[in-house]
């Protein structure tokens, strides 16, 4: 057991393994979202399902998802770290079995549903677990290893289909990483559960109830960073290539270089955070949005058509990781595990939000409202930061 008048160094140090195993945990987290919709055409053909039911899908998922890290918290101050991520490993199993051998759309979404539950007690309990032991070089490099599940996970489905093995093979054999990963957390449960070192990792000790204006404002900054984030994801392919008549390899290739933009500024962070100024770091990372974002929107004849998207993904890198790493700092230690938890609602919320919001003014008016969309996002996170900057404690 480390004592509390460790130096913060020597804390971090002997949590080394464990945080290199929550990056490999991260990984095989964002595999489904790169997983899913890449089997999803050989899935429907299979058992028949409708093009537009891929949204039941992903539904059934957020459901899952945002329902357990609402309770994610209180899950954790009550079994501990090593418990709640065995129970979640055990509900992503549950779904992907049920997954690998289902037969209708019925049985699709209960399994989505359980699944997204066992990644919602994942991402904010091991947010919370670096928030509290570690810098923003960990804190980085988490959140730039769940892109590098994401990337991997359509050439993944794809090798795997292509061998000549079903679709139910995907989801199988995310279940057997899922049931590796069970047994190494388990090896090293006392790692995770030892919380002597809190206040010696964060540098401070825990005032009490955190503060509900300093949370609320918290809440609507994830709301809104991963609604912005998400909309250029999943909006920007349609407004250059039907609004703009780019061409879809040039649309994709944009598209790819908003992600690796984006996952390259949280490897930047991994590397260079411990240089970081975290309050500067978010108001230039807001001001490289707001740039590529009132660029997307103007649409200048003398710049290339999608460069604004790069710099977005550059900008927002580091605005949803800075904010979990402030947590403890702003809200308390023993206030960060329930708080991560509601960010990570909150984010999902904002996601679905966002995404119905703008799938119904392009409906109505044309996808070109995207950029305005944005820009006035990103100007609602520009306030929003403004104002918790104001209300923050000391």
């Amino acid at each position: 057991m480390l004592g509390q008048s460790q130096p913060r160094e020597s804390v971090r140090r002997a949590y080394i393994p464990i945080l290199a195993l929550c990056f490999v945990l991260f990984v095989v987290l964002g595999l489904p979202d790169g997983v899913v919709g890449t089997v999803w055409p050989t899935l429907r053909g299979d058992i028949g399902l409708a093009v537009g039911d891929l949204g039941w899908l992903v539904a059934g998922r957020t459901v899952g998802f945002v329902a357990a890290t609402v309770v994610s918290g209180h899950v954790t101050r009550r079994w501990g770290t090593s418990r709640t991520l065995l129970a979640a490993i055990a509900l992503s199993v549950v779904g992907y079995a049920w997954m690998s051998v289902a037969g209708n759309l019925a049985t699709i979404l209960a399994a989505s549903v359980i699944a997204g539950a066992g990644s919602g007690w994942v991402d904010p309990v091991l947010n919370a677990w670096v928030a509290l032991r570690h810098d923003a070089r960990a804190m980085g490099l988490l959140h730039a290893f769940f892109g590098v599940g994401a990337a991997i996970g359509p050439p993944f489905a794809t090798g795997v289909i292509n061998v000549g093995w079903s679709w139910r093979a995907v989801f199988v054999t995310l279940l057997v990483l899922e049931l590796i990963l069970g047994v190494v957390v388990w090896w090293h449960r006392s790692g995770f559960d030892d919380d002597t070192p809190v206040e010696a990792a964060t540098g401070r000790v825990d005032g009490g109830r955190a503060p509900r204006l300093l949370l609320g404002l918290m809440l609507a900054w994830f709301f809104l960073i991963v609604g912005t984030e998400l909309s250029v994801g999943s909006w920007s392919f349609s407004l250059l290539v039907e609004e703009r008549g780019v061409a879809n390899t040039a649309a994709a290739a944009w598209v790819a270089a908003f992600w690796v933009t984006f996952t390259a500024g949280r490897f930047a962070m991994g590397a260079f955070g411990d240089r970081l100024r975290l309050i500067p770091s978010l108001w230039w990372s807001i001001g490289f949005t707001g740039l590529g974002a009132i660029l997307l929107w103007a649409n200048p004849t003398w710049l290339p058509v999608g460069l604004a998207l790069p710099l977005m993904g550059g900008g927002g890198a580091l605005l949803f990781p800075v904010m979990v790493l402030l947590t403890p700092q702003w809200l308390g230690p023993a206030n960060t595990g329930v708080a991560t938890g509601y960010q990570l609602a909150a984010a999902s919320l904002g996601a679905v939000s966002f995404a119905v919001a703008i799938g119904r003014l392009a409906d109505r008016y044309s996808l070109e409202l995207l950029g305005p969309v944005l820009v006035a996002a990103t100007a609602a996170i520009a306030v929003n930061l403004w104002l918790m900057v104001r209300a923050r404690p000391g």
